[in-house]
């Protein structure tokens, strides 16, 4: 029988000690020795067979499709708050920059404001000294210099000693400079501008009579006028003036307190005041009539040198107040 190489399973020649083939040692075999199996070799792994994938738009397959990534939300970028809200202190400036806090701001507003207030108030009063008082022709300004209250009582607190030089408008040169000194310091009219050529208002006239004549107070409480009220200031000159016959009530029944004061009645006013007495003769002034209501008083003041004789009188003239305090002044000095 052949025998055959034990480990690559070629034939064998008899009495060989090795194989030709392969040369590996031949040891004494049998000669019912089988040809030996070759060695089993290991089978192919069988691959599963790839299934059909799916056909994907445009061709593609499901390994080489993907499908679009949205894109990422975009991140919502800080808001700057106002300056002075919460959270601006905290908004991030580009390099971390902080915004820097302006130091010492409040406090020049408030120096400011403070500043603006002290000059509003000083020029507010100022302006009320100024325009605000009996010097400058207003009903106002009889109510600042007139001090007293309506009570029964003759106390008067106004202790005025101006000078002329206090009225801005007056003036040593000026020919009412001293009647209105005189008046000043008797409490006659006071303030910072006197206004000589205003015309004197019939509130004014009597109420710088009244003055003139120590205030006495008026027996009569109740005005006949229905434009004069308890509060005015001229209250107390006109009722002292009605019940001593200077004046009359009106067929409107008012006293226009505010109407000009004419040269007849300025110097009327004065003649009631003194009585009224009895004149003889005629004026000198050529356009005032002996039969003229005004005609006594003007032969009065005449007499009494409250006026210069002269070619016209003009009695329905408005008399200023520069002509009005020299009347008072010649007067009652």
């Amino acid at each position: 029988m052949a025998k055959f190489c034990q480990n690559c399973g070629a034939p064998l020649e008899e009495d060989s000690r090795f194989c030709a083939a392969c040369g590996t040692p031949v040891e004494m075999q049998t000669t019912e020795q089988k040809k030996p199996e070759p060695k089993e070799q290991p089978q192919a792994q069988v691959q599963p067979q790839a299934q059909p994938q799916p056909q994907q738009p445009n061709g593609q397959t499901a390994q080489n499709f993907q499908r679009p990534v949205p894109p990422p939300a975009p991140q919502p970028r800080p808001q700057m708050q106002p300056y002075g809200q919460p959270g601006y202190n905290n908004f991030q400036q580009p390099y971390g920059m902080q915004p820097k806090k302006k130091k010492g701001k409040g406090v020049i507003i408030a120096i400011i404001a403070v500043i603006l207030l002290a000059a509003i108030g000083a020029g507010i009063f100022f302006l009320l000294r100024g325009s605000g008082n009996e010097g400058g022709g207003s009903q106002k300004t009889d109510i600042n210099t007139n001090t007293e209250t309506n009570t029964n009582t003759n106390t008067n607190t106004n202790t005025n000693t101006t000078e002329a030089a206090d009225f801005s408008d007056v003036f040593e040169s000026d020919w009412y400079y001293d009647p209105v000194i005189w008046a000043s310091q008797n409490g006659i009219v006071a303030g910072n501008t006197f206004s000589p050529d205003d015309p004197c208002e019939r509130a004014q006239a009597l109420t710088f009579l009244w003055r003139a004549k120590g205030k006495p107070e008026p027996s009569l409480k109740v005005s006949p006028f229905i434009d004069v009220k308890e509060e005015d200031y001229f209250y107390k000159p006109v009722l002292w003036a009605f019940e001593n016959g200077l004046i009359s009530v009106s067929d409107d029944g008012q006293f226009h307190p505010e109407d000009a004061t004419t040269r007849a009645q300025a110097v009327t006013f004065l003649y009631r005041a003194e009585g009224s007495p009895a004149q003889s003769g005629t004026s000198s002034f050529g356009d005032v009539g002996s039969g003229e209501w005004y005609a006594p008083a003007v032969v009065w003041a005449e007499n009494r040198g409250l006026i210069s004789a002269g070619a016209a009188f003009n009695p329905e003239d408005a008399c200023i107040r520069a002509m009005y305090i020299t009347f008072l002044y010649r007067c009652y000095r």
